[in-house]
C-alpha cells in the first residue's frame, strides 16, 4: 500500500494544481519518475511495461480517482460536493471479486473509547 506520509503536508498545503506535488505523490505510490528531453515529467508504475504522462493529480478528480483505481484496485472511492465543502472516501471492497482476500487481509480493529489505556482496550 502507498505511504503518503512524506506527501501529506504538501496535499493539505496546496492551493492549485502543481506538479511537483504530482511527481511526490506518484512516487509515494511507487512510480520510478523522470523528466524526457523535451522536460515532460513521466512514470512508470511498478509492474507497467509501458511510461505514462504524470498526471494532473492536484488539479483534476478524475485523474486522481484513476491513480487509485491502478493503485488499489480492490477498493471503492466516492467523492461529491455539497453546500459547505467537498469530500472523498475510500475503502476496501469486501464485497467485490477480492472480497475474501480482503477480509483475511484485514486489520484486527481495537474497539477502545477515547482516553482509555491501549493495553485495556478488547478486540472487536
Amino acid at each position: 500500500m502507498p505511504d503518503f506520509s512524506a506527501v501529506r503536508s504538501q496535499l493539505e498545503a496546496l492551493a492549485g494544481p502543481d506538479q511537483a506535488v504530482d511527481i511526490a505523490v506518484m512516487k509515494a505510490c511507487g512510480a520510478r519518475v523522470y523528466r524526457r528531453p523535451e522536460q515532460m515529467a513521466v512514470a512508470r508504475m511498478p509492474g507497467a511495461r509501458f511510461d505514462m504522462v504524470v498526471p494532473n493529480l492536484t488539479g483534476s478528480i478524475t485523474a486522481a480517482r484513476e491513480l487509485i483505481a491502478q493503485v488499489l484496485p480492490d477498493f471503492w472511492v466516492t467523492s461529491g460536493l455539497c453546500a459547505l465543502t467537498g469530500h472523498a472516501s475510500i475503502g476496501p471492497d469486501y464485497n467485490g471479486p477480492a472480497g475474501a482476500r480482503l477480509r483475511a487481509e484485514r486489520i484486527e480493529v481495537r474497539e477502545c473509547q477515547r482516553g482509555t489505556p491501549a493495553a485495556e482496550c478488547s478486540d472487536v
